[in-house]
């Protein structure tokens, strides 16, 4: 009778937690074992989190920090993780690049930041099975860019919340079904992009789809669509509003702004974005958000 999967899935990550702390802590002693215990017995808890990223190296500890700094700030992450209007966020890190995709409101040297958010994301990868997420999914997609004659690469990456998801799903189950077929089901949709660690190939790139679950609502997203594939010209936005202070950038979408259902969107992100930023205000960016995504 073999050990337990838990028990033998427990011993790796604790090999692959020694093979990557620094040389100089990889000692026998009650910390060592306190380690052992912790990893065998008990899952991974918020209140280890701290530990778990002290076991990083110093540099690699910052540029974890800039980059869940940036999911933050920049991208409505707090969202996804706490609360359930926005299923999905979507992100892109430039790989491979070497022209300027980042807007100048985020850095005065977007070169050296997308370098910055590529060497976070590869750390990030690194480390990423030392924090299970189970209640959360991370998807890739690799894109390419251009600028002018100008040739790169971008990583799309998509934060999900699985209880989030599959209340959207249900909830527009007859929009999905639409575009992916009768035999379309929520939980069939997630088992597959678990599966694939994909999202837009699911939804067959569908604009209107990937709008819903991105937390825009059904008449946004479908103006958004529409526009895109040129049959409506309507630059209208609904832009979110952030408080006096707050370093977080609202949640905006493509739509009219006088709408019923973007006004009700507005109001619930406006709120939101109130909290998250309560929960953050300038402290430490990466154990706040690591704590929810393992939760």
């Amino acid at each position: 009778m073999g050990l337990p999967k838990m028990w033998i899935n427990k011993y790796w990550k604790y090999m692959l937690f020694l093979s990557m702390a620094p040389l100089q802590r990889r000692r026998y002693s009650p910390f060592s074992f306190l380690v052992v215990f912790l990893f065998f017995f008990i899952p991974v808890r918020g209140h280890e989190i701290p530990m778990m990223v002290n076991s990083t190296l110093p540099r690699e500890q910052i540029l974890l920090e800039e980059l869940f700094s940036f999911f933050v700030k920049w991208d409505q992450l707090g969202h996804v993780l706490f609360f359930e209007t926005k299923p999905v966020c979507l992100t892109g890190i430039p790989f491979d690049c070497d022209f300027s995709l980042t807007a100048p409101c985020i850095s005065k040297e977007p070169l050296k930041f997308q370098e910055r958010l590529k060497e976070g994301w590869i750390t990030w990868k690194k480390y990423e099975p030392l924090f299970p997420h189970p209640n959360f999914l991370i998807c890739e997609e690799i894109r390419k860019v251009s600028k002018g004659e100008k040739q790169g690469t971008m990583v799309d990456v998509f934060f999900i919340n699985k209880h989030s998801l599959l209340k959207t799903l249900k909830k527009n189950q007859h929009l999905f079904k639409q575009t992916l077929g009768a035999s379309f089901t929520p939980t069939k949709f997630l088992e597959q992009i678990e599966r694939d660690k994909t999202l837009r190939p699911h939804i067959l790139y569908d604009e209107m789809l990937l709008g819903i679950l991105l937390g825009y609502g059904h008449t946004s997203s479908w103006t958004y669509r529409e526009k895109k594939l040129g049959h409506l010209n309507i630059p209208t936005m609904t832009v979110g509003k952030a408080e006096k202070g707050c370093e977080l950038s609202p949640v905006s979408f493509m739509g009219n702004p006088a709408a019923k259902e973007a006004k009700i969107l507005n109001c619930k992100y406006s709120l939101e974005l109130k909290e998250i930023w309560n929960r953050y205000n300038r402290k430490q960016f990466l154990e706040i958000t690591l704590k929810q995504l393992c939760s």
